[in-house]
């Protein structure tokens, strides 16, 4: 991150079925102010909004629509819905940097602040077999705690998750007292077991899925 690379971090767990580059250069440009995007635990489904809608496709020239026709992909979830969700760092993007040369401040915050949540809490790996990395990453950047600290009072952020507006909505969210700006990136086409199998999203929504997570699967059966 400290080069100014643009980052995608994958579980090994997590099958890839399209190039998701192209949609992470998108989400870029549409919200310059992200440091990163993550996936996301929650079965509550998404709100369906594209890039680019039906309606203003047809006012696209023929030169142009092939790159369009890419845009009616998902938005990012909207912060209300989903940020307070356990967010699934089976699958990260973090953005590259505004300028040249640059770095993105929040994304290396983001990451030394789950490192060291990590590292502080005594025992951390016995307490629970739910409470693992990702548990410490979502206390870390949301609250400013993990599960010991919290009982003494430490490491509380003044500002808890709280939504961020710019040109393309209220869908981004501010982490870590302020100093990070996430987004969670489309429940249907980053999906987890439960969106892919049971919610069936992507059929729901009519899009193609870049990744599924296998995580939440409840049975030994095959999906479709």
């Amino acid at each position: 991150l400290r080069t100014g690379c643009r980052l995608l971090v994958s579980d090994v767990d997590a099958v890839w079925a399209r190039n998701p580059l192209p949609y992470f250069r998108q989400i870029s440009e549409r919200h310059p102010g992200l440091d990163f995007a993550v996936s996301t635990d929650a079965s509550i489904g998404s709100d369906g909004q594209r890039l680019i809608e039906d309606a203003e496709l047809q006012t696209v020239s023929e030169a142009d629509k092939e790159a369009a026709v890419a845009k009616k992909d998902l938005e990012l979830e909207t912060w209300r819905a989903h940020c307070f969700m356990d967010f699934d760092v089976g699958v990260v993007y973090f953005a590259p940097p505004e300028l040249a040369g640059g770095v993105r401040v929040g994304a290396i915050r983001a990451i030394e602040q789950a490192t060291r949540n990590m590292r502080a809490e005594a025992r951390f790996w016995q307490f629970e077999k739910m409470y693992d990395d990702q548990r410490a990453m979502n206390f870390a950047w949301k609250k400013g705690f993990g599960r010991t600290l919290s009982r003494q009072g430490s490491w509380r952020w003044k500002q808890e998750v709280h939504g961020i507006r710019d040109k393309n909505g209220k869908r981004l969210c501010g982490l870590i007292d302020g100093e990070a700006v996430a987004g969670v990136l489309p429940a249907a086409q980053f999906c987890n077991a439960q969106s892919f199998s049971v919610l069936r999203l992507p059929q729901q929504l009519k899009v193609a899925p870049f990744v599924v997570h296998a995580t939440w699967g409840r049975g030994q059966q095959e999906a479709d």
